[in-house]
């Protein structure tokens, strides 16, 4: 039998064997086989191959029937990567764990068989993958080092990735929801970031996702993907269409209709193969025949959930999410309800089917229409979440222009009132503004709803418009207008805070559970404190509005929000305007003052034990943010919060899992834009630029930006980052001749001609803050640049000072020229022990585990 010729009857039965078990599977090759045995051999050969079979349908027969044989590599070296062992192998080529000797790191090196490497169009696509993935950069793609060849065979190198694959998690059975949701958010998210680029994967199935023991999924396998028919040129989609006869492109079970017809693909054809893992982790099966036809929707799936699934398995793709970042929300959406509810059971196998309803629904095209308009909602007890955009100034005087983010002030602070919202912070929401699209903003958000408004100056009368968006269902659930004197600001603020009491909190389907701060204001001091809002955290005007809000409280001292805002703008003035420890003491003053006015000031409680971390006083810190987790579990803030002190202690790992709750909840938020220290601590690289692009294009993300990219190995990128940054941003920060030395240590110069690092210097980095965590990355610099003893020092302060993540030392690769020093043993030890103490405080408090 000529294979080629007869791989179409020889991949129909293989498929239609693994679809079966037992007996069944051996009447049906008795039958489909007949008399011929060369067939049936090469069929039992196949399937003894089952747990790789998935990955060779797509490639020709003629090559997998007979077994690659390869002399093993392990112990050779290959450029900078020493081969520790190969850890699998199949026909398409081998894979080996091994070391790179210059990142100190594990890595995988993918190599391609030498018959495949002999074939142009292999070698074609082979090159195409490692192209195509690394210019995906995401925490749950694969990340792509390097390529390159060893005696005339092609490699990869990738991260290498400890765990296990969907496939044999699956091989245990179903899973539960709660991981269902978990995985598939991170998958979805994934794709999202490959369809913004244009491409699609096209081969989406449990044998390509990646589990990690730390919970986190990988995307393998791009080796596949090509550019969207939308955005690839002619040129390219006529080379893509020169595959090799015998081939099938992607996996028929996983399939999309419209891949299985040959049709051009876009992103919702990703959208289904995800549809079908989804319902296999749910199920612990696949949801159609080899027909195509439905055979196993299940009731037992909470509504939320197979909603999801039927939308993505929408025979008309054009009623399928249009793409990754979709389907990735509202999974996020579940996974925030599953989380309020403490679902996550794992399912038994009595249950009920809806095969036949389902079956003639999906059939019709109706079903997710039938679901999306039966709105599903949660219990009593979950938040609703909501966002406040700054009003637009229509009247065009830029004399009001201070009222956009008050007005918006005014309206978060009165939804606050209320515990069953999760109010956005306007730090989040502010960069929506200016009559932009509220339902875009909200998607962008992730929220359900969104408040926004207007304001315009007819004479002497200002009128404000306030009105609430539905972003679902993209529909006004309430709108109310009031007016008066523009020179009457309190009279205007009782107004707004009632009619959103008495109308908009119910519009929302809840109600104020308390009062508020119902005291009188001092027009004069509230004037005071709405001006303030016109001006920037840049130094020099941040001090201008301290002085401004310090009359407001001097006028006003019972009213809590002055005190609030300054608790943060001598927060910023300590830090980076000059103000020291003095501005530090005044912070904690104002946020203390603010929580004895009314303890429900979220922004000040978070400020308050910030402080008390970066002062050393972890225990403290630890016990106020706990607290705060669990009076407001569906606060962004608050996990973040928790997460700052587990990093100050050296809870690196738990700190990581805080800062994702952080961001689930409140994803633009650039509050959590230093959860990048705890994640570049333990390696996870990619990741951490994520946290830093919530700051944007800032002097902070620059220099942060230039810290990973050192310990990637990426000196060219670090140094680009350097080079745009402002030399004067690190003025009291550091040394005045720091700026200088790292420019000449990004390009390469000995330490000799980089500049000097004096005792005096060293007391410059020592008195330039309280905070011991900077101290951890000027070191990192310092033996960066080859200045190990200043860097000792500054290591042994920061310890002394209660930064326990000082640990990180033994796996940061800046620090490696440090550990075989005689200081090293004696840092480690401080370190850990620093740590130890906090850990155990941690485990004695009576509730160690934090509410989600």
């Amino acid at each position: 039998m000529n294979t080629l010729d007869d791989w179409p009857r020889v991949k129909a039965i293989l498929e239609a064997a693994l679809e079966r078990d037992g007996a069944d599977r051996e009447a049906y090759l008795a039958e489909a086989c007949g008399t011929d045995v060369v067939l049936r051999a090469r069929i039992d050969r196949l399937l003894a191959s089952a747990p790789r079979v998935g990955t060779f349908l797509e490639t020709p027969a003629a090559l997998i029937l007979e077994p690659a044989v390869f002399g093993d590599l392990s112990g050779r070296a290959v450029d900078s990567y020493r081969l520790v062992s190969r850890v699998g192998a199949g026909a398409m080529g081998e894979v080996y764990l091994a070391h790179d000797t210059k990142l100190d790191r594990p890595v995988a090196l993918k190599f391609l068989s030498p018959a495949f490497a002999a074939d142009h169009d292999r070698l074609r696509r082979f090159h195409h993958e490692a192209r195509t993935a690394s210019s995906l950069n995401h925490p749950h793609i694969v990340v792509v080092h390097d390529f390159g060849e060893l005696d005339g065979r092609p490699y990869i190198v990738t991260e290498f990735i400890e765990g296990e694959t969907l496939r044999h998690r699956l091989q245990q059975g179903p899973l539960p929801e709660r991981d269902v949701v978990e995985i598939g958010a991170q998958i979805a998210g994934a794709l999202a970031a490959a369809h913004a680029r244009g491409l699609v994967h096209r081969d989406i199935k449990p044998e390509n996702i990646m589990l990690r023991p730390d919970g986190y999924v990988k995307v393998l396998d791009f080796g596949l993907a090509k550019l969207g028919a939308a955005t690839r040129s002619p040129g390219q989609a006529d080379a893509e269409a020169r595959t090799q006869p015998g081939t099938v492109l992607g996996t028929p079970r996983y399939m999309s209709p419209e891949q299985a017809r040959g049709l051009d693909l876009d992103a919702r054809s990703d959208v289904w193969s995800l549809g079908v893992v989804l319902y296999e982790m749910a199920t612990g099966r696949l949801p159609f025949a080899e027909d195509g036809a439905l055979i196993a929707f299940d009731s037992g799936l909470r509504p939320e959930l197979l909603e999801i699934i039927c939308r993505a398995l929408e025979t008309i793709r054009e009623l399928r999410y249009p793409g990754g970042a979709e389907l990735a929300a509202d999974l996020k959406d579940v996974q925030r309800q599953t989380a309020s509810r403490g679902a996550g059971t794992s399912r038994g196998p009595g249950r009920r089917a809806w095969a036949a309803l389902l079956a003639i629904a999906l059939a019709a095209g109706v079903l997710a229409l039938l679901l999306r308009n039966t709105r599903v909602t949660g219990p009593s007890g979950v938040q609703k979440s909501v966002a406040v955009l700054p009003f637009d100034n229509v009247s065009g005087d830029p004399s009001l222009d201070h009222l956009r983010l008050a007005l918006a002030d005014e309206v978060a602070t009165a939804l606050n009132w209320s515990p069953s919202l999760a109010v956005r912070p306007l730090a989040t929401s502010r960069k929506f503004g200016g009559g932009g699209n509220p339902q875009q903003a909200g998607r962008d958000l992730r929220v359900g709803n969104v408040v926004t408004g207007h304001f315009s100056l007819h004479q002497s009368e200002l009128r404000v418009t306030v009105e609430a968006v539905d972003v679902d269902g993209n529909r006004l659930l309430w709108r109310d207008a009031i007016t008066g004197h523009r020179d009457d600001s309190i009279a205007l603020r009782d107004r707004l805070t009632s009619r959103i009491r008495d109308g908009l909190l119910p519009a929302l389907g809840t109600a104020s559970a308390r009062a508020g701060d119902d005291r009188p204001w001092n027009a004069e001091a509230y004037a005071l404190y709405l001006k303030s809002f016109a001006l920037s955290t840049d130094p020099v005007p941040n001090r201008e509005a301290i002085s401004i809000l310090e009359r407001a409280s001097t006028i006003d001292p019972h009213q809590a929000d002055p005190w609030v805002v300054l608790a943060r703008r001598y927060y910023d003035d300590g830090h980076y305007g000059g103000g020291g420890s003095n501005a530090l003491r005044k912070s904690e003053t104002a946020a203390r003052q603010a929580l004895a006015i009314d303890p429900n000031r979220t922004a000040a409680t978070v400020r308050l034990f910030s402080l008390q971390v970066e002062a050393g006083r972890l225990q403290d810190g630890y016990d106020n943010a706990l607290k705060l987790v669990q009076q407001r579990p569906e606060s962004g803030e608050a996990h973040y919060a928790l997460s700052y002190v587990l990093r100050y202690g050296g809870l690196l790992e738990e700190s990581t899992r805080e800062c994702e709750h952080a961001v689930s909840r409140d994803p633009a938020n650039p509050m959590f834009r230093s959860c990048v220290q705890p994640l570049m601590l333990l390696g996870r690289h990619d990741r951490a630029l994520d946290f830093v692009r919530l700051d944007g294009d800032s002097e902070w993300a620059r220099t942060l930006t230039r810290v990973v990219y050192q310990r990637m190995g990426r000196r060219d990128d670090a140094r680009v980052q350097h080079d745009q940054m402002t030399p004067a941003y690190f003025r009291g920060l550091a040394p005045d001749s720091y700026y200088g030395l790292m420019t000449r240590c990004l390009a390469g110069a000995a330490p000799a001609r980089q500049g000097q690092v004096t005792d005096e210097d060293v007391k410059v980095f020592l008195s330039a803050r309280e905070d011991p965590e900077p101290l951890y990355f000027w070191a990192g610099d310092l033996v960066y640049c080859g200045y190990t003893a200043p860097a000792v020092a500054l290591l042994r302060e920061s310890v002394r000072r209660n930064y326990c993540a000082v640990a990180a030392i033994e796996i940061d690769p800046l620090f490696a020229p440090i550990r075989n020093s005689a200081e090293y043993g004696e840092l480690l030890a401080a370190a850990r022990a620093c740590r130890n103490r906090f850990h155990e405080h941690v485990r004695a408090s009576q509730n160690t585990t934090p509410v989600r």
